[in-house]
């Protein structure tokens, strides 16, 4: 049985479609944060009475809570992204669990935010005790799906901008980035779960990096709104990665990935019609 957490976020929706409702559990949002004040015993006892446990068969536990709005309450953010996904770990020592875990390949970058800070935080945790634990973690680029794009992120910000037809005030643009379809990250990482080891680490890089300003110039102009675009008017952020070079994880091809910009572009020109 497989047990989702956050089940109707971007990566959980894809997993729960992946795996079918008669093979998941998925707890709603007040039982998770319930857990939140559950001593380690306890939340031992929930997550084994949530399974229904018995020692004969293995279960997954898919972790896709997460608060991604680097602007949120520092807080919520370590409790979500560092706290919650530590506190579940430990409980689940001892039972016949796979916890599968979802980050950023930017854990290894110098990108420092309040949410990637609670990110790398969880990572480092990962680093130190990969031995005790039977955990896989995967690290992903940045995700669109076919739904709207959180409005705090590029994405959003752009879609945004030509609803209203306001402009959008950027950086350099010069930053990089690989965007992935979550259907197409899901579908690997089901996958990699088909022959799981007991503690790994997995980086999901594609083929395509492009900067962020080529991606955000190639969907104005898409839609014939290439004046709303103001590159250059906000002062960089020193931390930002603007050279990168992610080889394709070794297993996959380019044809495990769409292609950027026009899956991006496919995508909006549904949400814009």
């Amino acid at each position: 049985m497989n047990i989702i957490l956050g089940s109707t976020g971007q990566l959980g929706t894809c997993i729960r479609a992946n795996l079918g409702d008669d093979n998941s559990l998925n707890p709603n949002r007040r039982t998770i944060q319930a857990w939140f004040d559950l001593s380690s015993d306890e939340l031992t006892g929930e997550i084994a009475s949530v399974l229904n446990l018995d020692n004969a068969n293995k279960h997954t536990l898919y972790y896709a809570v997460g608060e991604t709005n680097p602007s949120a309450d520092p807080n919520v953010l370590n409790r979500v992204n560092f706290e919650l996904p530590r506190k579940i770990l430990e409980a689940c020592v001892g039972l016949p669990i796979q916890i599968v875990t979802f980050g950023s390949v930017h854990e290894l970058t110098g990108i420092s935010n309040p949410y990637m800070d609670s990110k790398k935080k969880l990572f480092s945790f990962f680093e130190k005790n990969s031995d005790t634990f039977q955990w896989i973690h995967f690290q992903l680029h940045t995700l669109y799906s076919e739904g709207e794009p959180h409005p705090h992120m590029l994405l959003g910000q752009i879609l945004s901008s030509i609803r209203s037809k306001q402009q959008l005030r950027m950086t350099s643009g010069l930053q990089v980035r690989q965007y992935h379809h979550v259907e197409d990250v899901i579908k690997i990482a089901m996958q990699e779960l088909e022959f799981p080891s007991s503690h790994s680490l997995k980086q999901v890089n594609g083929p395509e990096t492009l900067s962020i300003g080529k991606l955000a110039k190639s969907i104005y102009e898409e839609f014939d709104s290439l004046e709303l675009l103001q590159l250059g008017n906000l002062v960089k952020d020193s931390t930002e990665i603007f050279e990168a070079k992610f080889e394709l994880s070794q297993g996959l091809t380019p044809s495990d990935f769409r292609k950027s910009l026009p899956g991006i572009i496919s995508v909006f020109q549904k949400l814009l019609n």
